[in-house]
C-alpha cells in the first residue's frame, strides 16, 4: 500500500472520530 495514501486514510479515519465525539457531546 502507498505510504501517502496511508498516512491520508489514518488522517480521515482520525478526523471522523473526533467529528462523531463531538456531535454526540451536543
Amino acid at each position: 500500500m502507498d505510504t501517502a495514501l496511508c498516512k491520508y486514510l489514518t488522517l480521515l479515519d482520525r478526523v471522523l472520530f473526533i467529528y462523531h465525539i463531538l456531535n454526540k457531546s451536543e
